[in-house]
């Protein structure tokens, strides 16, 4: 059920998940990847490297979905959160995510996740010279 004090504040996705498929295909996420298929804006550079992502089981059947990486492409952490619920959710296959950095093609990854219950945590600046 969806609780009306986090409606504006998360995603409801009404599809039961198998949070062990969801951490395997989070794993396969991790590392530096062509992340041109979690994009719908080819980029230049499509290289991104993601250090961390957690799937936090919090009270009332929520979740939170943290990612940590050196920078992130347009819609791209969006993408995944879709991605992994539909992986989870058995809508997508749970080996997906390697063939999506050989074959970057957006049309075979999971939907974009709404920005509604997307959060900017912290931001780390290293000046270059």
């Amino acid at each position: 059920m969806q609780e009306p004090f986090f409606r504006r504040f998360s995603w409801h996705y009404p599809y039961p998940l198998n949070f062990d498929l969801m951490k395997k295909a989070a794993a396969d996420l991790l590392g530096t990847h062509d992340f041109s298929a979690f994009t719908t804006e080819p980029p230049a550079d499509p290289l991104r490297t993601l250090l961390a992502i957690e799937i936090i089981l919090l009270p009332n059947d929520r979740l939170r979905l943290s990612i940590t990486g050196d920078r992130f492409l347009y819609k791209m952490a969006r993408t995944i959160a879709g991605t992994l619920a539909n992986i989870g959710s058995g809508k997508l296959p749970s080996d997906l995510i390697p063939r999506l950095f050989v074959s970057p093609d957006r049309t075979l990854a999971g939907m974009t996740a709404p920005a509604h219950g997307l959060t900017l945590d912290t931001i780390s600046f290293t000046p270059t010279r």
